[in-house]
């Protein structure tokens, strides 16, 4: 398997003594719109970050390695996880920007005392360029005081519905009470 070699900001270039599994994943989702009758319809599909999950061994036992070098390199994944730095991974199939770690596995037991086999998990973070712009008001052709006087109707039709409400109310009273008078004979 051809070397895989990971370029980070924080750690510079990373070699794996040993890369045992490599698997790239890339998916396009289509949208799906339901209509009366019929399947969904489709009209636009967009490609979702890569992924690349790396399964890779260092070694103590390497020939002028330190003892902590399995340990070290599990560290690095961590702080690397913490970080959420985006790093450059080259792979004989691919090279990805902008990966991030967004897990590591990694089991210590007896076949793995001696050095480090790891399960890394990476993501593809999109990355967008932002702007400031600054917008200016624009001036409408329409004069200013028709605008005053929309909101003064609105002001006068609302307190012309809460006359009419008073004196509906009132006229409801005036034929109660006679009604009242009525029953009761007075």
């Amino acid at each position: 398997m051809a070397r895989t070699i990971l370029l980070s900001p924080t750690w510079g270039t990373v070699a794996f003594d040993a890369v045992f599994h490599l698997d790239h994943h890339a998916e396009a989702v289509l949208t799906e719109h339901p209509v009366q009758s019929g399947a969904p319809v489709s009209d636009h599909a967009f490609v979702k970050p890569s992924a690349l999950t790396i399964e890779v061994g260092m070694t103590d036992a390497i020939e002028g390695g330190s003892a902590g070098r399995s340990a070290s390199a599990f560290q690095m994944f961590m702080d690397l996880l913490e970080l959420k730095e985006p790093l450059r991974i080259v792979t004989r199939l691919k090279t990805y920007d902008n990966m991030v770690v967004t897990s590591v596995s990694a089991p210590d037991d007896k076949a793995t005392m001696n050095g480090l086999r790891a399960m890394i998990a990476f993501r593809e973070v999109i990355m967008v360029d932002a702007a400031t712009v600054s917008v200016h008001a624009r001036t409408s052709a329409a004069k200013p005081s028709a605008a005053k006087k929309k909101k003064k109707n609105v002001k006068a039709s609302k307190s012309g519905a809460a006359v009419k409400k008073s004196v509906s109310t009132k006229k409801l009273t005036a034929a109660h009470a006679a009604k009242k008078k009525k029953i009761l004979g007075r």
